[in-house]
């Protein structure tokens, strides 16, 4: 794990992870950082072994890593071994979101999960998401929101869709159709008033 030292502008190296991971997402809640990601299969270090999904935590008080026993409920397993998926916190803070992403096959999935952080467990949740990779998962107007990414096609897309009500919801498509990016947000009073 590499750390940049905003005040020295500088990196140094900090405590490495439990595993080498092949794809993984990564979200900071207040001193603690989650990752989840697939391991990485020891012979090329790209490949994904099969398997679920992991969940590290770094704690960045004590820059120690812990792994989470995720478990699955029930019948239901947890997400597949895959990557270029996204992944977000819920808006009340107590679930970390999954959606979509690759298996190691190839093959684009269009699964949705939750992982309980207090219970440390996953959920499956309903999805009518086309299969999609290479996209981004993030908050908008307070609901769990996905855009853009490719599709089962190879089709890069513009599309916005909120999780609302246990439901997703198509939003205005974005300007550019794009893949493999990055969102933040700015409040709207940053903004010139015609835009």
């Amino acid at each position: 794990m590499e750390i940049l030292d905003g005040n020295h502008r500088k990196w140094f190296s900090g405590q490495p992870m439990p595993k080498k991971l092949a794809g993984h997402c990564a979200i900071r809640d207040w001193d603690t950082i989650y990752v989840i990601g697939s391991p990485a299969a020891p012979s090329n270090g790209t490949s994904v072994v099969p398997g679920s999904l992991e969940v590290f935590l770094f704690n960045i008080t004590t820059s120690t890593w812990h792994t989470l026993p995720s478990s699955t409920n029930g019948n239901i397993s947890g997400p597949v071994a895959r990557r270029d998926f996204a992944c977000s916190l819920s808006p009340d803070r107590s679930q970390i979101f999954v959606s979509g992403g690759k298996k190691d096959s190839g093959t684009s999935v269009t699964d949705f999960f939750a992982f309980y952080l207090q219970s440390e467990t996953w959920w499956q949740l309903p999805s009518s998401l086309e299969p999609r990779s290479g996209h981004v998962m993030t908050l908008y107007q307070n609901y769990t929101t996905i855009i853009g990414g490719v599709n089962a096609d190879n089709e890069t897309l513009g599309s916005m869709e909120s999780f609302v009500k246990g439901s997703w919801v198509k939003l205005n498509e974005i300007l550019t159709k794009r893949k493999n990016f990055r969102v933040t947000q700015v409040p709207n009073n940053f903004f010139p008033q015609n835009h």
